[in-house]
């Protein structure tokens, strides 16, 4: 079928971030954008990963344009803090490519740690790459040799999305020429074959792409069913999304930090305005009066009664899981219409923003042509990297030593990943505990795995360090560089501006 409209259903951040890659790359095409005003959208302060940047330069947009308009910050990683107790790590924004450079530092590392205990797996970061002393400092520069770090290279953000969405409609989309229609669909019409005709009798086009949220609309009309993740049993958050600052030097961090609390985690995104806190949890296993009161107990504890009670907490629900299908017939969900994993990961933009651009890319690749293995592609596509991600994120939980709730103890006991890509993972792993030697078997979860402190162990290197003098003062010689290391490259670090000082600078000017 040969597409010349296109009309998307939705007025949040994925609608227009939708409209905004097709304008830009099928920009013959009319599109079009139906918003209903009844429809709220809920905006928590959105936490990304590095997909965005690649999304925002392939609209041509630069950080000095958007990010004062969304109250944006840079962010060099995620921190997962307490997923073992009294411990926390970082996974960092720099590419690692296993290749003999990393193996032999990984191999390093494995052999300093079991011999120096009071090296551990929370300085794997640090170990491995320099850029990592500026996230306890929340420093930040545009670029440093001596840290092998780059602002491009080595941050995502952390911003309102619905400030990004009204961004995106008022400064791009719509001067480039997307239609953009307020109402509320009421009516879906299809043709003999299934195909949408229309909506309330008088929106036509040739394809119509779902992004109504948790809702899906138009997908759900389509009989795509919804299959749920029940490993991620998170299905509620209770949500602090005003927070002001008293000290945006000490609170604005250089990164998200994610705390595991008994019974779920919670969130901490620092906007340029304000501070996020949310309570992620599980309804099997606690209530939403007793998840407002460990939240409110989190911020009293780090920022102050007066600014918890200040707060006027609102709930959401989280549905986990997938559409059966992403695409059926002339309609496409992108976003929550076709699937989310809990906010762990970061990833509610990213499978928006890569959903759409596999979308527009194959558009492009079939000449704005489509037919059914176009779309089983398209399918099997998404599918897979929702996922893949599923079981990624779920093994930050996995992996903990902490069985001190009974949500913890279903977690270590209960929960298993069953993606087919996390078998190839895990099969990899297994390496890890058996009497082949091998290199770097987990690269693929490195940040993950060393911070939660899982080595490239083998027996050889066990045998060597029973047996070998040498091998022992290798690595008490390489604990002693790592440590000197550390005090210079922190002392160092210290005196870099700081996260606010730099926003201050070069976006949002004198305040």
């Amino acid at each position: 079928m040969k597409i010349n409209s296109i009309t998307i259903v939705g007025g949040g951040s994925s609608a227009w971030c939708s409209a905004a890659a097709l304008i830009k790359f099928c920009p013959n095409l009319q599109i079009t954008v139906i918003e209903s005003d009844t429809v709220p959208t809920v905006g928590v302060g959105e936490s990304t990963i590095q997909y965005f940047n690649t999304f925002i330069k392939l609209l041509g947009i630069e950080d000095k344009d958007w990010m004062k308009y969304c109250n944006a910050t840079y962010k060099g990683a995620i921190k997962f803090t307490d997923f073992n107790k009294g411990h926390h790590y970082y996974a960092p924004f720099k590419a690692l490519q296993n290749n003999h450079e990393f193996n032999k530092k990984t191999e390093d590392w494995s052999i300093i740690s079991a011999i120096d205990k009071s090296i551990t797996s929370n300085l794997f970061a640090k170990y491995i790459w320099n850029g990592s002393y500026l996230l306890d400092q929340n420093k930040l520069v545009t670029a440093d040799k001596t840290l092998d770090f780059s602002l491009e290279d080595n941050t995502s953000y952390n911003l309102d999305a619905t400030k990004f969405g009204e961004y995106l409609k008022e400064t791009y989309c719509k001067p480039r020429g997307v239609n953009h229609i307020i109402d509320t669909i009421t009516s879906i019409n299809k043709d003999d074959n299934g195909f949408i005709t229309d909506l309330n009798g008088k929106y036509h086009a040739d394809l119509f792409i779902d992004c109504t949220g948790f809702n899906s609309l138009l997908l759900e009309n389509m009989g795509s069913k919804f299959n749920k993740y029940d490993e991620l049993f998170n299905d509620r958050a209770v949500v602090f999304n005003s927070i002001l600052y008293e000290d945006k030097n000490s609170e604005m961090e250089m990164y998200t930090n994610t705390i595991a609390k008994d019974y779920g985690w919670v969130w901490n995104i620092p906007l340029w305005n304000r501070i996020s806190n949310g309570y992620v949890y599980s309804s099997k296993f606690t209530t939403d009066e007793q998840a407002l009161s460990y939240l409110k107990d989190h911020v009293t504890q780090i920022r102050g009664k007066e600014r918890a009670d200040s707060q006027t907490p609102f709930y959401v629900d989280i549905k986990n899981g997938r559409r059966e299908k992403a695409w059926v017939k002339n309609v496409v969900g992108i976003g929550l219409s076709y699937g989310f994993i809990e906010p762990l990961g970061s990833t509610g933009l990213l499978l928006t923003q890569r959903g759409i651009i596999k979308f527009v890319t194959q558009l492009n690749s079939r000449n704005f042509d489509y037919n059914s293995f176009d779309i089983e592609n398209f399918n099997t596509a998404s599918a897979d990297l929702i996922d893949s991600l599923k079981d990624f994120y779920l093994i930050h939980f996995i992996t903990t030593t902490r069985e001190d709730t009974a949500y913890w103890k279903h977690i270590k006991y209960n929960v298993v990943p069953t993606s087919e890509s996390f078998k190839k993972i895990q099969q990899r792993l297994a390496y890890t505990i058996n009497e082949i030697p091998v290199y770097n078997p987990i690269d693929l979860f490195h940040w993950q795995f060393f911070g939660m402190g899982y080595n490239s162990y083998n027996i050889d290197m066990f045998k060597n360090m029973v047996e070998d003098g040498n091998i022992v003062s290798y690595g008490k010689n390489r604990a002693l560089e790592f440590n000197q290391a550390f005090m210079r490259l922190e002392s160092y670090t210290s005196q870099l501006p700081s996260l606010f000082e730099y926003l201050q600078q070069h976006i949002y000017g004198q305040v």
